[in-house]
């Protein structure tokens, strides 16, 4: 099983004002030098400190490429277990497209437990690191998620995919990448999501439970609709299209337990 304890950590992301620019004059074979480059070099940052137990270090540039962020992401350390290594190595095999890869250390040899890849073309800025090494079904123990959607506008919602980990390795979650701005609520023991726009008067919430074999399963979905400026109250429907209108600052009451307090502190918050 792979647990958690940060030991060290490199995060790079590389780009080029003057390559987003030219890009599109450039031909397929100059492309194709400048990404594989890209992974010759994050495999040689890879090579300089899988030695370095106890080192880390985070730098960022956000510049884009080609409208879209290049990356070289390497993260070395006990990632998913205090009793082992881990390496994460990830970089752009092109403008829409991220490899990522997780290496064990056995001994003195590395050995390749997971290689994903992932398109990263609807990751819209200010969105800048892809990867995430968390938690994510409550048992303290870390996991995997890769984002391949980020949209600022109309309201911020986030999705990828993500793999639990097991004692059988990384397990991914089927349908996962369908949940908008994913949580796991300990409290029902669902994956739960919520996206929204008009500045937050118009909000979905959905719940979902997590199936033996991996699959997600939708339990509940609610929409909640407080636009209306003439009556100040809101809309709710539910997944068995049960409609009824609440004033706004009672909307908390019918939305998932897990988000009461965000609708509760944005109505009150208007008062």
């Amino acid at each position: 099983m792979l647990r958690y304890s940060t030991l060290c950590l490199v995060l790079l992301f590389t780009g080029s004002p003057s390559l987003s620019r030219a890009s599109s004059l450039l031909p397929d074979s100059a492309m194709e030098v400048i990404y594989a480059d890209l992974r010759i070099k994050t495999e040689h940052l890879f090579e300089a400190q899988k030695d370095s137990f106890s080192y880390e270090s985070d730098n960022s540039a956000t510049k884009e490429f080609n409208e879209h962020y290049i990356y070289s992401i390497v993260r070395i350390g006990n990632l998913f277990s205090k009793y082992d290594r881990h390496a994460l190595i990830a970089y752009s095999l092109n403008d829409t497209t991220l490899f990522v890869e997780i290496r064990q250390q056995i001994g003195k040899i590395w050995v390749r437990r997971f290689r994903n890849t992932s398109y990263t073309s609807r990751l819209s800025p200010p969105f800048s690191s892809p990867i995430s090494i968390k938690d994510l079904n409550g048992d303290g123990v870390n996991d995997l998620f890769i984002a391949d959607v980020f949209l600022a506008m109309p309201g911020t919602e986030l999705k990828g995919n993500a793999w639990i980990n097991t004692h059988d390795g990384l397990q991914k979650i089927q349908g996962f990448d369908q949940i908008p701005n994913a949580e796991y609520d300990s409290g029902t023991k669902q994956y739960v999501g919520h996206v929204s726009c008009s500045g937050g008067m118009i909000m979905t919430f959905l719940a979902y439970e997590l199936k033996k074999n991996y699959e997600l399963r939708e339990v509940k979905k609610i929409e909640c609709d407080c636009s209306d400026q003439k009556t100040e109250g809101c809309k709710v429907t539910t997944d068995k299209l049960k409609i009824q209108t609440v004033p706004r600052n009672e909307a908390y009451r019918y939305v998932l337990p897990y988000y009461s307090k965000l609708v509760k502190d944005q109505f009150s918050s208007q008062h």
